[in-house]
């Protein structure tokens, strides 16, 4: 599963496993719920631009007693784009979610 360019979607029971990144959103995404997922072996399970998601109950490449951190990010804009040949001057800023619920074993998810 990469490069998520569209909003409030639902991912459900699907196995992200053996990637370098194993979900990459764009800039424009957002609002997007991600429950009962394996993330296995992945490099980096997660590349979120934005901040405004939902994760619960998915198991994040092992056994986990404490909620799973996940990074995302937001911009304070220093000055607005101005098209079409200013881009604006923006700070990343980190913005943490989190999976409160990390199943503690991989779904048994069946290939379709």
């Amino acid at each position: 599963m990469s490069k998520i360019n569209s909003y409030n979607n639902t991912f459900s029971y699907s196995d992200i496993k053996n990637c370098i990144y194993g979900v990459i959103e764009f800039e424009r995404a957002g609002e997007h719920n991600f429950y009962c997922n394996n993330f296995i072996r992945n490099i980096r399970d997660v590349s979120l631009k934005t901040y405004n998601h939902t994760f619960d109950g998915d198991y994040w490449n092992r056994p986990r007693s404490r909620p799973k951190w996940i990074l995302g990010w937001t911009k304070i804009w220093i000055m607005q784009p101005i098209p079409p040949h200013f881009s604006g001057w923006a700070i990343p800023f980190p913005r943490f979610m989190f999976d409160r619920n990390p199943a503690q074993e991989p779904y048994d998810i069946p290939v379709v």
